[in-house]
């Protein structure tokens, strides 16, 4: 996951989380129902795992 975090902006992270196919085509990953607040903490999280420099 911290690659995601590493290689991915917060923008791209949301996108992908809402609709994987957009971002990732051929992607298996489901379309997850989350409202903004979820994103937004969810992004947060993923944020976190970037490694340190």
């Amino acid at each position: 996951m911290s690659y995601v975090a590493d290689h991915r902006s917060k923008e791209w992270i949301i996108k992908h989380f809402r609709d994987p196919q957009s971002t990732s085509p051929g992607s298996i990953m489901p379309k997850f129902p989350l409202d903004e607040t979820q994103l937004t903490e969810l992004t947060a999280y993923m944020l976190s795992l970037k490694k340190a420099v």
